[in-house]
């Protein structure tokens, strides 16, 4: 299941640091592998009271500089999904205290999310696309414009069929880029990625879809 392979990877990065990795550098390159799985936080003197009650409850009883031996699973927090339903936020995190004074601690935490992703795959991805190309809307803010290949055009047209009324989430290099709600079935082979993004960032986005085109014509 998914959260047992988080599971795996969260001990294994655990006793990583364990055996002497330093706990940062760890933490860096699981958030970087895992996008949005795994979160590095650093608190510094926070008040007992005020940590939340799950991690309270075993770092009273480190000593400074001591990383907890086992994994920690954390709750209690909600989050809303794209649905507009609250969803828990469950977790397992690697602690390490780094200092305590006058019931003040500072720590370390690195936590993998073990909520299920509410995303299925589609079957339409970098395999079927031709192009990108960012262009610029009427009030001159950048959007990318991708084309799709006979297969991906049809795949595309099935998809938004079937979801009409539904977010269609686009991910590059597992990223989630953006969520938009589907109004009708699509048809023509093409599409549009927008977001927040500057017109830098569209360039580099349309860079790395054109190098996967690129890669899949060869």
């Amino acid at each position: 299941t998914e959260e047992k392979v988080i599971e795996q990877k969260a001990l294994k990065a655990l006793n990583e640091i364990k055996a002497g990795a330093d706990f940062i550098v760890v933490a860096h390159r699981e958030e970087e592998q895992n996008s949005g799985k795994a979160k590095y936080e650093e608190f510094t003197l926070i008040p007992q009271e005020s940590i939340k009650e799950d991690i309270r409850k075993v770092i009273v009883d480190l000593n400074t500089n001591e990383l907890l031996e086992t994994l920690v699973k954390t709750g209690g927090l909600y989050k809303i999904n794209e649905q507009g339903e609250a969803i828990e936020e469950t977790g397992l995190t690697i602690v390490k205290l780094l200092n305590k004074k006058n019931d003040k601690y500072s720590f370390q935490m690195l936590t993998y999310s073990t909520v299920p992703d509410p995303w299925i795959e589609t079957g339409l991805n970098e395999n079927h696309l031709l192009s990108a190309e960012v262009q610029l809307d009427l009030f001159y803010e950048p959007y990318i414009y991708i084309e799709f290949d006979t297969e991906g055009s049809k795949l595309f047209e099935d998809i938004t069929e079937r979801n009409i009324g539904k977010p269609l989430a686009i991910f590059i290099d597992d990223e989630l880029i953006s969520a938009p709600n589907v109004n009708e079935k699509i048809t023509g082979g093409a599409a549009v990625i927008m977001g927040q993004f500057t017109e830098e960032e569209a360039n580099k986005l349309a860079a790395r879809l054109n190098e996967a085109a690129k890669a899949n014509m060869n």
